[in-house]
């Protein structure tokens, strides 16, 4: 389902096709939330611990949006990748190239090191 919501984002000839491929990523998105909720028991736990499945959707959301030239989108998408995944490099990467975008070089930079930052080791 999410491949086909993502070639029609990436195939799209008008912005109301970009606009229905993202909405079927992001009800992959929360299709996926839902799994989640239903195999861990429990909505909130679901939330606190997000699927890779989430993250790679939450980042095709942003690319998708940074693609057609919603910058607001799609650094409202990479916030919420970074709170979701917040030790993730994927959500660190795209949250640097959403700030970027925007000219907020300074928080882009820091994004960029927390991506390449090395993993926090377990006590």
């Amino acid at each position: 389902r999410a491949s086909e919501a993502w070639a029609c984002v990436c195939g799209a000839g008008s912005v109301a096709e970009m606009h229905r491929g993202v909405g079927e990523l992001q009800e992959a998105l929360l299709d996926e939330l839902d799994r989640t909720a239903e195999q861990d028991g429990s909505l909130g736990a679901a939330l606190l611990q997000e699927s890779g499945v989430a993250l790679a959707l939450r980042v095709l959301l942003v690319v998708a949006s940074l693609d057609h030239g919603a910058d607001a989108a799609a650094l409202a998408h990479a916030r919420d990748a970074v709170e979701a995944h917040p030790s993730a490099p994927a959500a660190a990467l795209v949250q640097a190239r959403c700030l970027l975008r925007v000219g907020r070089r300074e928080e882009a930079m820091s994004a960029l090191a927390r991506a390449a930052a090395p993993p926090a080791s377990a006590p």
